[in-house]
């Protein structure tokens, strides 16, 4: 009995001691704190697999420009069948058909189609001017260097008017989808006015979308460049070109067209 007193004491001393605790060893090894808890699955976790994009596209193209002077900017009026041309090749200037370039899908900016160049190739919108006013271009071009200098877009006369021929650039290079927005604002044009697009680079594709050619305020600044004489050369050849090849008169039907007229010829016999 004496015995089972005096261990009591020796407890009751030793908790009445100096206010130390000691930490037992599950104590010791736990952090209350949020760092030292369970690992983030969220961390660790691999983000999820991408299983469709889902994209909003206008089918008629840039429809906020109300007032485009281009017959077809953004290719959304292109057919094979098509009896008018928004754009033509500004080489060959064929006579059966229009620019056939034509894509369709999620590469296009502006709506459901764009047209795409490779290289060397030189093709023209084809607009007409506004009346008394000052005129502004713009274009949108993904060039496949992702070097906007490596295409050569310009405003220009459709024929062989006084009106200048004017250099459109991008100063500030392509945007975070690599697309080149080419811009420029002229004087007022006394003619039909066209855009010029050619292709510097050697290899690969550019991706031609949503083409204005509108009036612009009375007090916008007037774009100042001068046409390189290279460019004045190809200028002039396509001019000549687009002046035969929109003349009036009776023309061929489109090469689908013909096509398509020659197998139902087959088809009825």
């Amino acid at each position: 009995m004496n015995r089972g007193w005096a261990l009591a004491l020796l407890l009751l001393w030793g908790g009445c001691g100096d206010g130390e605790t000691t930490l037992s060893p599950l104590d010791a090894g736990g952090d209350a704190s949020l760092d030292g808890g369970l690992p983030d699955a969220a961390q660790d976790a691999s983000p999820p697999k991408v299983r469709r994009t889902v994209m909003q596209r206008n089918p008629f193209g840039n429809v906020a420009a109300t007032q485009n002077l281009l017959w077809d900017g953004d290719f959304e009026w292109s057919s094979p069948f098509s009896g008018q041309y928004g754009w033509v090749d500004a080489v060959y200037f064929s006579p059966t058909g229009n620019f056939s370039q034509i894509r369709v899908g999620p590469m296009c900016r502006s709506g459901l189609k764009c047209g795409y160049m490779t290289q060397s190739q030189r093709v023209a919108a084809i607009g007409v001017s506004p009346s008394g006013t000052k005129v502004s271009a713009s274009v949108w071009v993904k060039v496949p260097t992702n070097d906007c200098g490596d295409m050569g877009v310009h405003l220009f006369a459709c024929d062989f008017a006084k009106d200048p021929d004017l250099p459109m650039s991008d100063p500030d290079g392509p945007d975070a989808d690599g697309w080149c927005h080419y811009q420029a604002v002229g004087a007022e044009r006394t003619s039909a006015t066209c855009l010029f697009l050619q292709a510097h680079f050697i290899e690969g594709e550019a991706v031609v979308d949503d083409a204005v050619v509108q009036a612009a305020p009375a007090d916008a600044p007037e774009t100042i460049a001068k046409v390189a004489p290279a460019d004045a050369r190809a200028l002039d050849e396509a001019r000549n070109g687009l002046r035969k090849w929109l003349s009036p008169g009776a023309h061929p039907p489109p090469a689908a067209r013909q096509a398509l007229d020659a197998w139902m010829r087959r088809a009825r016999r």
